[in-house]
């Protein structure tokens, strides 16, 4: 069974001159890690060209073919100082996902994010990189369990990750093998999970199994927030966002930071 987290589309027009309140970037990259050429679509809420001396929180986001438009919008419904970055898993018909969400591909993956994408976004706007959020919903939030413990102790990529109904059952045994194996990379990390499930059709069993491993391993403080939504697993992704965000940035959003 291919579980996905589809999101409905909102309307957007980054061309249009009289769409005043958001900034729509498209862009691709193309990665030496993983041979491939990815499309990332960028928001920049309505108060970065006005305020050129702050620098940004950002939201990187897998699956940016289906969550783009979505969470841009519900960003802007807030209006909030947050940069969100979405990248397209591409592939006819979305086939990266099941070689870049899962190992061993997904180490490729993170080495693309974390040393061509990454490098590439900030370069061009103004981003806090102290406190990076990565969000992942179903597959997408496989690879954010895998980034996780790809992470460096001494300088992680990503503070915080929101992690949606994540397809944890994907190479369950190599998911606990890395975990296991780099355990130590965070058990002392202020590293922080968002981490939610769908309770009908979704992956909420054995996302509970994951969470006792944690448990077990001492891993629990990675756990700042778990929830369940009563929806199917294809709707699990707009309210865990938005819960997700109120978690990580409070109930008034972030503040910039000045240059």
């Amino acid at each position: 069974m291919i579980l996905v987290c589809a999101i409905s589309y909102g309307q957007t027009n980054g061309e249009d001159p009289s769409y005043e309140k958001r900034t729509i970037k498209n862009n691709s990259i193309a990665s030496s890690y993983t041979n491939f050429s990815y499309t990332y679509h960028v928001y920049l809420p309505k108060s970065y060209h006005k305020n050129t001396d702050a620098k940004y929180e950002v939201i990187y986001a897998t699956d940016g073919q289906w969550t783009f438009d979505e969470f841009s919008l519900i960003l802007e419904n807030l209006e909030w100082d947050v940069i969100l970055v979405t990248i397209e898993a591409g592939g006819e018909e979305n086939k990266r996902r099941a070689v870049d969400y899962t190992l061993p591909g997904a180490s490729s993956y993170f080495k693309f994010f974390s040393l061509e994408l990454i490098p590439e976004v900030e370069s061009n706007y103004r981003i806090i990189d102290s406190s990076r959020t990565f969000q992942g919903c179903s597959l997408g939030g496989n690879a954010g369990v895998l980034f996780t413990f790809l992470e460096k102790p001494t300088k992680t990529v990503f503070s915080h990750y929101m992690i949606f109904d994540p397809a944890v059952w994907s190479n369950y045994k190599k998911n606990i093998h890395l975990i296991k194996k780099n355990k130590a990379n965070i058990t002392d990390s202020n590293t922080q999970w968002y981490l939610t499930t769908a309770t009908i059709s979704g992956n909420h069993d054995m996302v509970n199994v994951l969470a006792e491993r944690l448990n077990k391993l001492n891993l629990d403080h990675l756990l700042e927030f778990r929830t369940d939504y009563n929806v199917e697993h294809n709707d699990v992704a707009t309210p865990s966002f938005k819960d997700a965000l109120i978690k990580r940035f409070g109930p008034n959003g972030p503040d910039t930071k000045s240059l």
